[in-house]
């Protein structure tokens, strides 16, 4: 369920004009996502509960993403702020669902506070774990806004599956799992989509920095051509201005003549 938000978050990028609607990206996508799961593929047990909440989490997690990428690249906000703004309210409801989840070891805690020994070696553990987990979770988030930022949302979906791929082998290298025909062809599925997605991608950009130098170039010629009528302008204006001083100074010198004459 998991593997298969990558296609929600091109869903939510398309819906939101953040990624362009083409059959091939469809296509590219749906590859790397079908092969992820048949990389992963066991034998799983299917629970209604696990899956529907599983299904929350994909939808969520595509449109934080989509959300993300909007407000890094559309309304222009900062990756510092952008954390400033999320990290209490995460802080917040993460403190909440740790006393649902936690509860047990918050009772045995309280309950250990007339053992000194036991209160301590507690909390040096919860300090330790919470605040190394939460400097490492502030680091991936800082690093995945700025991908965002420079990239897209999809192309973050897209480099999670090579971390993916990463760990699959370091369960065969370190704790020597085995792989199916099933797993090793996923794997290869998903290495071809994400190389397809890597080409349309850098094929797409090469179109959009074509279409940019040549608005340039049209602005730099109108430009110019704007100058050149404007410096056509100021001829015209100087020949003006000389003809009228001719013509006065030809007027004064006929008044002159005339006076001479009356003398």
């Amino acid at each position: 369920m998991k593997n298969c938000g990558i296609l929600l978050t091109l869903l939510f990028g398309i819906c939101s004009k953040l990624q362009p609607c083409k059959a091939q990206l469809g296509i590219y996508i749906f590859l790397i996502a079908i092969g992820a799961v048949l990389a992963l593929w066991s034998n799983p047990e299917f629970n209604i509960i696990c899956m529907l909440f599983a299904f929350l989490a994909v939808v969520f997690g595509a449109m934080r993403w989509t959300l993300t990428q909007y407000a890094l690249q559309i309304e222009k906000v900062s990756v510092v702020n952008l954390v400033l703004f999320l990290s209490p309210s995460a802080t917040i409801f993460t403190f909440i669902a740790s006393l649902y989840v936690e509860k047990d070891r918050f009772v045995n805690y309280y309950n250990s506070l007339n053992n000194p020994s036991l209160a301590s070696q507690f909390l040096e553990e919860f300090i330790i774990v919470s605040m190394c987990g939460g400097l490492f979770a502030l680091l991936l988030l800082i690093v995945e806004f700025k991908l965002i930022h420079h990239t897209s949302a999809l192309t973050t979906d897209v480099i999670a599956k090579v971390k993916d791929i990463l760990l699959i082998g370091m369960a065969v290298i370190v704790y020597d799992e085995k792989l199916s025909i099933t797993n090793i062809f996923g794997l290869l599925l998903v290495f071809c989509g994400i190389l397809l997605f890597a080409k349309f991608k850098h094929n797409h950009q090469n179109n959009n920095n074509t279409i940019l130098k040549s608005q340039k170039y049209e602005q730099v010629n109108s430009f110019d051509d704007d100058d050149d009528d404007d410096i056509d302008d100021d001829n015209d204006n100087e020949q003006v201005e000389e003809e009228d001083e001719r013509g006065i100074f030809d007027v004064e010198m006929v008044t002159t003549i005339d006076r001479f004459a009356a003398i």
